[in-house]
């Protein structure tokens, strides 16, 4: 199941145009903006005696390079925006259909904001989480 849910997140972010890489392991990104995926954890609660759900919850990290710009200019305007375009994705996919015959819905929250510093780079980042439900059946 969660490789099917991994492949649809990935096609989804691949579909936003902002976005140049999408890694769905951890990777350092080559082109920016750039988008990481993985998974967080997963819950099964249940509903009936008949249906339960399961909770798959993803990080997502947005990266920006901060290079040739100021920070002022990445923290207030190219991080925003991509940020704001991963978000209306998801937003307008959250009737995931179905995996393996389970109904799917997503949706997608806000998280902090930081930046990361290495001997080649530095950038910044937003970290948004993705929660994917699905109803199963006996």
């Amino acid at each position: 199941m969660e490789k099917s849910i991994k492949a649809s997140i990935k096609s989804i972010l691949q579909g936003i145009t902002s976005v140049k890489e999408v890694f769905m392991y951890p990777a350092v990104p080559s082109k920016y903006p750039a988008v990481v995926c993985m998974s967080d954890n997963m819950d099964n609660t249940f509903e009936t005696t008949q249906e339960n759900f399961k909770i798959y919850r993803f990080k997502i990290w947005i990266e920006v390079a901060i290079t040739g710009t100021t920070e002022a200019n990445v923290f207030e305007t190219v991080l925003p925006q991509v940020s704001d375009a991963v978000i209306a994705k998801f937003d307008s996919e959250w009737n995931g259909g179905t995996i393996s015959g389970h109904r799917v819905w997503q949706v997608i929250s806000g998280g902090r904001e930081g930046y990361v510093v290495n001997e080649k780079s530095k950038s910044a980042y937003k970290e948004l989480t993705l929660t994917v439900k699905l109803a199963t059946t006996n």
